[in-house]
């Protein structure tokens, strides 16, 4: 099972630059349109995307009035390796919400229960979670306890 570790000021390069990485490589997975590789403006979401990932990091130095954490799981056999990452914002005014940005694992190690790891250490800070999904990954997250609030577009809105 890989480490997994909460960073509540900005990640060390090595750590920033695999996330950046996998927000690239998987910006189908974690965008909230779930855009095609196919279609003309997958490049554009890559780039936003990113961009916006890189935006939250930067915050996470206090300079922006945001608050910002981040769980990252590292491989056990090289600590230097991001598996997978959970980028979520605190709820300003409620020190037992937040509210999930980004979280992705890479392929390889899919299905190894990185992501509940991860997010059962960020429910175990704060337990009342809300994220918005794809109609297909919401039974996987109603397995680790969220519950459909809603839908907003092509997204369903979970909490916990």
């Amino acid at each position: 099972m890989p480490t997994i570790m909460l960073l509540q000021t900005p990640p060390p390069e090595f750590i920033r630059s695999q996330i950046q990485q996998m927000v690239v490589d998987y910006v189908t997975d974690i965008s909230m349109v779930a855009i095609a590789p196919s279609n003309p403006l997958y490049n554009l979401y890559q780039y936003g995307v990113g961009y916006e990932v890189h935006l939250y990091l930067n915050a996470m130095d206090g300079s922006q009035n945001l608050t910002v954490e981040l769980i990252v799981a590292l491989d056990d056999e090289d600590p230097e390796t991001v598996l997978g990452f959970l980028l979520y914002l605190p709820v300003q005014d409620d020190p037992q919400a937040c509210a999930v940005a980004y979280m992705a694992v890479r392929e390889s190690h899919r299905r190894q229960g990185i992501a509940r790891s991860m997010l059962n250490k960020m429910v175990g800070r704060y337990p009342h979670a809300e994220l918005y999904c794809v109609v297909g990954k919401v039974a996987y997250f109603e397995a680790l306890g969220f519950q459909v609030l809603g839908a907003r577009g092509p997204q369903v809105i979970m909490n916990t």
